[in-house]
C-alpha cells in the first residue's frame, strides 16, 4: 500500500474535523483482487483503506443478535472500508499511466449519435468515433437513456445520511450494524480507531439534519446501544435519496450498461459497488475473448452474453435486499420476536453463517 501522512482530527466541543471522507464503499475480498490486478490498490494511502475482520448485526428494535468472525471462516478478514475519492483517484491514475487512455468527464460529453458500425461521440475538443460505448455513469445514466433503456424500480420512503462519527471507545476493527425503527445504521470503521462511517438509511432523515450536533451524536449514541461508549463528535451530515432500480437488458446496440446504471440497490448490506465491479471484471473478460477471437468489442452476441451473465445474478442481489429491507421495516410486536429469533438462530448456525459470509465476500462469484 502507498505511505500516507498520518491524518490529523481535530474536535472543537460537538464538531469534528477531519482528513477523512465520509464518501466510502464497502470492498469485498474478491474486488479487493480485482482492483489489485488493475494496480490500483496499491495506489491507494495507507489511510484510505481500512480492514474489517468482524461484522455485527442487531436488531436495533429487538434484542436479537449476529457475529461473523473473519478467523471462523479460515480468512484474515472479511473486507475493507474504502474510501471512494482515494480509489477514483487510484483507477484514474492508473489509466493514465496506461498508456492509449484519454480520461473524459461528464462535463466534456456532448452528444454521441449512433452509426451503423459504433457511435460517433462529440466531445468539447472534438470528435471520436467508438465501436462500443459502456454505459457506467451512475444511477441516473444519460448513456443508457440516450440508448432508450429504461430502468423499473422504486423509491424507498428513506434517505441515507453519511458523515464521519468520533466514538469514545474503539471500533477494533469490527463493522456494525443496527436495524432501528427508523432504518438501518452502519458503523463502519476507519483507519483511526476511533473514527467510523456512518451510514444511517432512515425515514426521518430531515428532522436528523436539523438537529444540533450535540442532538445527533445523541442520537447516534442511543440507536447504536452505546456499544463504542458515547458519540463525541460528527462531521457535517450528508444525505442522498434511497431507490432500487434495475434494467431488463443490459446491452443495446454497440452498448453495455453497468454498475448503478444498471442496477442500484438499498445500501444495508454493502454490496452496490461490489456488483459494480464484478460487472466490469465480467465485462473485460469477454472483450479480452473478442479480441483474441478478432471480433469486434460491440459484437451482438459478446452484449448478449453479458448482459445474460450478470442481469440474473444482481436481479437476485436486488431482491435480497429488498426482503431484508421489508423484513425490517415491519414493526409490529410480533414481528419483532421472530426477527429476534431468526437472528440468534441463525448464530448458531455454523454452515448458514459460512453461506452468508461467502456471499458477502464474493466467495460465490468464483
Amino acid at each position: 500500500s502507498g505511505a500516507a501522512a498520518k491524518r490529523q482530527v481535530k474536535r472543537t466541543g460537538a464538531s469534528l474535523a477531519t482528513g477523512y471522507s465520509a464518501n466510502v464503499i464497502a470492498v469485498s475480498p474478491w474486488s479487493q483482487r480485482f482492483l489489485a490486478e488493475l494496480g490500483a490498490w496499491q495506489r491507494l494511502p495507507d489511510d484510505a483503506i481500512t480492514p474489517f475482520a468482524a461484522m455485527q448485526v442487531y436488531d436495533g428494535a429487538g434484542t436479537g443478535a449476529i457475529h461473523f468472525h473473519a478467523e471462523d471462516e479460515g480468512m484474515e478478514r472479511l473486507g475493507f472500508i474504502a474510501e471512494q475519492p482515494a480509489l477514483r483517484a487510484a483507477l484514474c491514475q492508473g489509466l493514465e499511466e496506461a498508456g492509449q487512455v484519454h480520461l473524459l468527464w461528464g462535463q466534456d460529453w456532448l452528444q454521441a449519435v449512433q452509426q451503423e458500425q459504433g457511435y460517433r461521440v462529440t466531445l468539447a475538443e472534438g470528435e471520436i468515433f467508438a465501436r462500443l460505448l459502456v454505459a457506467a455513469d451512475g444511477a441516473a445514466s444519460d448513456l443508457r437513456d440516450l440508448a432508450g433503456l429504461k430502468p423499473i424500480g422504486w423509491d424507498y420512503a428513506q434517505q441515507a445520511l453519511a458523515c464521519i462519527a468520533q466514538t469514545d471507545q474503539p471500533h477494533g476493527q469490527t463493522a456494525r450494524q443496527w436495524f432501528t425503527d427508523t432504518g438501518p445504521l452502519a458503523f463502519l470503521p476507519l483507519a483511526d480507531p476511533r473514527l467510523v462511517a456512518v451510514i444511517w438509511s432512515c425515514t426521518d432523515a430531515k428532522g436528523k439534519l436539523a438537529l444540533a450536533d450535540a442532538g445527533f451524536c445523541a442520537a447516534l449514541t442511543d440507536a447504536s446501544e452505546a456499544m463504542l461508549g458515547p458519540v463525541l463528535a460528527a462531521t457535517k451530515r450528508l444525505s442522498f435519496p434511497l431507490a432500487q432500480r434495475h434494467l431488463l437488458n443490459y446491452a443495446a446496440a454497440r452498448l453495455a450498461v453497468l454498475g448503478d446504471a444498471a442496477h442500484s440497490i438499498h445500501p444495508l448490506a454493502g454490496q452496490g459497488a461490489n456488483l459494480g465491479f464484478v460487472d466490469a471484471e465480467a465485462l473485460a473478460g469477454l472483450l479480452r475473448e473478442a479480441a483474441l477471437a478478432g471480433k469486434a468489442p460491440g459484437d451482438p452476441a459478446l452484449l448478449r452474453r453479458y448482459a445474460q451473465a450478470r442481469r440474473r445474478h444482481n436481479h437476485l442481489a436486488g431482491l435480497a435486499m429488498e426482503a431484508f429491507y421489508r423484513l425490517y421495516s415491519w414493526q409490529s410486536p410480533a414481528m419483532r420476536l421472530v426477527r429476534s429469533l431468526g437472528l440468534s438462530l441463525a448464530d448458531a448456525q455454523p454452515r448458514l453463517k459460512r453461506l452468508a459470509v461467502q456471499a458477502a465476500t464474493g466467495a460465490l462469484q468464483q
